[in-house]
């Protein structure tokens, strides 16, 4: 790993900042154009590096001289802002971004491996390390842009497999109090895209994640997609980098490069409504996508948006990929209320014709 030296059985990630005069420094007025994958026009009113431990007690001593509790200013903790939308040209809210830098592996045993990763390290470049090096469990998650601080707060999750399947714990830096935290799997409370750090008040922001790595490989087979792509092939020589690779081989097939066409992924989450909803809807639409969730039944976004009338639909320059309905691209605008206005005419009109209300996917900044 050509960047990565070796020490006691650690392996250190040197870092890669080019900018590292800046940490620790409160900026103003900073251009976000290039800290979002949607690739939205905004400035930040206030701007904080993040690229030591060190830099956070800063950033907590700053944020007490300030007051910025009692100004009522929010705090948004930015990784690579693929699942950001900043919801004005100015953003009045802390952006804090973090460049956490680090991958530690911390123990092992027969079965597992434990990695401590910083929450600056891309999501996707990790996966493919973990595959590089025989480990398992993160595979299926291949290609998401993000970093690995971002990963649970959402739960991510792709192709039959979500983050918290391979998470020990997570630390985080709280700036109530200018105290680190560790807390289990169990206490992130992880579900459906979501967990306890969600919709927290930025005041929590996590620095590493703890994960648990399986060393004898079990291919999760449960997207029938992924699963059909490997009928011909030995399961004895399927290995987490062929899955990676395949994994990302269909990611490309159907989404937009973010380099090339504005997207923070999937825009919309997949609803849950009741059996009985499902059922009157079913009756009406039989080729409705759905699968069973407990009790409850969770809808396919991409098809409600299908149905719509909004795949491949562009207005102002702004349309629902032609390939993927879920993806919102931006294709040039520079006013974020052609983004809002046209995300805000499809939780309309799904709403009208199905009875079903769309949540938007990612983060509005504002």
């Amino acid at each position: 790993m050509g960047n990565e030296i070796f020490k006691n059985g650690r392996i250190l990630r040197k870092r890669r900042n080019a900018d590292l005069e800046k940490n620790g420094m409160l900026r103003h007025d900073v251009d976000l154009y290039m800290l979002n994958t949607l690739k939205i026009k905004a400035k930040a009113k206030d701007f904080f590096t993040i690229g030591s431990e060190a830099d956070l007690l800063s950033l907590y001593n700053l944020c007490k001289r300030e007051n910025f509790n009692k100004q009522g200013k929010k705090i948004f903790a930015l990784g690579e802002g693929s699942n950001t939308v900043f919801a004005g040209r100015e953003v009045d809210a802390l952006i804090v971004k973090i460049n956490l830098k680090g991958r530690y592996l911390v123990n092992h045993d027969n079965e597992y491996v434990w990695v401590d990763v910083a929450a600056g390290e891309l999501f996707r470049d990790f996966v493919l390390w973990t595959c590089e090096n025989g480990f398992s469990g993160l595979e299926n998650l291949a290609a998401i842009y993000g970093t690995v601080g971002a990963a649970p707060v959402q739960n991510i999750g792709a192709y039959g497999c979500e983050v918290r399947d391979c998470i020990d714990s997570v630390r985080y830096f709280d700036l109530n109090d200018g105290q680190f935290y560790t807390v289990s799997a169990e206490e992130c409370k992880f579900a459906y895209r979501y967990s306890v750090f969600k919709y927290q008040d930025g005041s929590k922001i996590i620095t590493n994640v703890i994960f648990k790595l399986k060393k004898n490989f079990v291919f999760n087979d449960s997207y029938e997609a992924l699963a059909k792509s490997f009928a011909n092939v030995k399961k004895t020589d399927i290995t987490p980098l062929l899955v990676a690779k395949k994994v990302t081989e269909i990611r490309n097939g159907k989404l937009p490069d973010p380099r090339k066409f504005g997207n923070c992924g999937s825009f919309f989450k997949n609803p849950v409504i009741s059996k009985e909803h499902y059922n009157n809807l079913k009756a009406i639409y039989d080729d409705m996508v759905a699968f069973e969730d407990g009790d409850n039944m969770k809808i396919s976004a991409a098809w409600l948006i299908e149905r719509c009338g909004f795949k491949g639909k562009k207005i102002n320059n702004v349309g629902m990929y032609p390939k993927q309905a879920l993806i919102l691209v931006n294709y040039g605008v520079e006013n974020i209320g052609y983004i809002i206005s046209y995300a805000e005419e499809i939780i309309k009109t799904v709403k009208l014709k199905f009875d079903i209300d769309l949540v938007p996917e990612p983060h509005y900044v504002y």
